[in-house]
């Protein structure tokens, strides 16, 4: 798996689940735990994140979009 740092935190209030959110765009199971994983002391700042945290990510695998079978009324 490659890795990425996120650009630093720009605004208060922004938890880690919805940083990961805003890079990625979905949520990803077990990337929170991951981030944690690979950033150490990361979860002592409590639920906010500090302005100017910086924040190492592992990319995740692209989304799969499954196929949706189609009901018809007149089927």
């Amino acid at each position: 798996m490659s890795t990425e740092t996120l650009p630093p935190v720009e605004s208060a209030f922004t938890t880690l689940d919805l940083l990961l959110y805003r890079r990625f765009g979905r949520e990803v199971p077990g990337l929170v735990e991951k981030t944690l994983d690979r950033n150490p002391g990361l979860a002592d700042h409590g639920p906010y994140l500090p302005i100017g945290t910086q924040v190492t990510v592992e990319i995740p695998e692209p989304a799969t979009v499954r196929p949706v079978r189609l009901l018809r009324l007149t089927d």
